[in-house]
């Protein structure tokens, strides 16, 4: 399914990698995105750089190409990405790397999909970022989950727009001035009557 939305001058375009191959050019794109975005910048090894993103980007492309959401500007580019898991990442090994069997574990099996999103610095506050996690969500309410979170610094500046997308905070682990937090949004559970 391909969405468009107007925001001003900008048009996105999202579509998810399931629908759509990722030429070399997108391919290039999202990785400058995720790495422009990233707090990790430097890196001992290619080895290491390679593991940090097979870890954060690399797995969700290749495992959960039908929650991996793309939005390109009016000229193609790539804008940012969505990348989802709607599975309970706890008790899923290809996430033992993630820390969820840690403090933030219970909480995350309450809200168990998950996402990480990033959108390139020209295209931020443009509407691309909400239009995304709002798109996921519909994903995890029509595969029928209980909820959705993502896992930030708790002094993140993206913290108040998880916030304004509707996600509050729930859980949070680790010292003060490098807590991490779980920002999680569930809802009702349907009943067929």
């Amino acid at each position: 399914m391909v969405n468009e939305e107007s925001t001003g001058a900008d048009v996105f375009e999202i579509a998810r990698l399931s629908e759509r191959a990722l030429d070399p050019r997108s391919a290039v794109e999202i990785d400058e995105v995720f790495f422009a975005s990233s707090t990790t910048r430097t890196f001992d090894s290619t080895t290491e750089r390679s593991a940090f993103r097979e870890r954060w980007l690399g797995l969700y492309q290749r495992a959960f190409p039908e929650t991996f959401l793309i939005g390109r500007d009016k000229a193609g580019r790539v804008a940012g990405y969505l990348a989802g898991a709607i599975v309970e990442a706890s008790s899923d090994p290809r996430f033992c790397a993630h820390g969820f069997s840690g403090a933030l574990g219970p909480a995350a099996k309450r809200y168990p999909a998950h996402f990480h999103i990033n959108i390139g610095a020209d295209w931020r506050s443009r509407g691309l970022g909400a239009r995304l996690v709002s798109m996921f969500r519909d994903d995890c309410r029509a595969a029928g989950v209980a909820g959705f979170h993502v896992v930030t610094r708790a002094d993140g500046r993206n913290v108040r727009f998880y916030s304004r997308c509707g996600l509050a905070e729930v859980a949070r682990t680790g010292p003060p001035g490098g807590s991490l937090v779980l920002l999680g949004q569930a809802w009702p559970a349907t009943s067929s009557t």
